[in-house]
């Protein structure tokens, strides 16, 4: 009898071993997984930053752009005016016109 517990001791006292050192892998995994993800994560906060400013880059840009269009816009209708002045003047003082050309 004391020969069968004996060896289901050792039995029972390997396996135990052989737990604890996939526990200790598994701990380890679990280490260089938690460190990974700590370089992730950074990497994404760092990402998330650029894209913030790139954001603000873009917002800036557009507002930029809608001045310019507006400007440009402007512009347009003040030369379309001065292009019906010079007909309406050429139409009402034509010989004036053929003076100096």
């Amino acid at each position: 009898m004391f020969i069968i517990l004996s060896s289901s001791l050792k039995i029972e006292d390997r396996e135990i071993k052989v737990k604890i050192a996939k526990l200790e892998v598994a701990e380890q995994k679990i280490t260089t997984l938690n460190l990974d993800l700590k370089v992730v994560q950074e990497k994404m906060d760092k990402y998330e930053l650029e894209s913030l400013a790139l954001k603000l880059q873009l917002k800036d840009l557009n507002d930029k752009y809608e001045s310019v269009q507006t400007a440009a816009h402007a512009l347009e209708m003040a030369a379309q005016i001065l292009v019906q002045d010079r007909i309406q003047m050429e139409q009402k003082y034509p010989t004036e016109l053929k003076r100096f050309e």
